[in-house]
């Protein structure tokens, strides 16, 4: 599957070099907050059933409403305090829902606000590269 990530640019606080060089073998698509990021996906999406889009926010909002997985606090604490999730924790759940995706015939997906630090992209490599 084809990844796209979906950046928003006031999210970049580390070193922007660094950043990329963990990103290198994917595509990016970065915006300052509100330029239409998510807008676009979406207008992507819906011309193809072949694109799925995930918004990381919405989608840790609903496992978080759906009922948290056990040891997953983690999900709600950053989801209040906005500090980015261990890259781990993230990288597996994101994982398991590109498979889902994949499943249902998504060949490319737009990953919509991540990561938001170099351990998310870092981890997000090592697990999502053994798909």
């Amino acid at each position: 599957m084809d990844i796209i990530f979906v950046l928003g640019i006031a999210l970049l606080k580390c070193n922007p070099t660094h950043f990329f060089q963990a990103l290198a073998h994917k595509n990016t698509s970065p915006g300052p907050p509100g330029a239409g990021k998510g807008t676009h996906c979406k207008r992507l999406q819906s011309q193809s059933t072949e694109i799925c889009h995930i918004s990381v926010g919405d989608f840790l909002r609903e496992i978080q409403q759906n009922g948290l997985p056990a040891g997953q606090e983690s999900i709600a604490e950053a989801l209040r305090t906005g500090v980015p999730m261990p890259g781990g924790v993230l990288a597996d759940l994101l994982s398991q829902r590109l498979v889902k995706e994949e499943k249902h015939g998504a060949t490319v997906a737009l990953i919509d606000g991540f990561p938001r630090s170099v351990d998310q992209a870092e981890e997000f490599k090592v697990t999502v590269g053994a798909l």
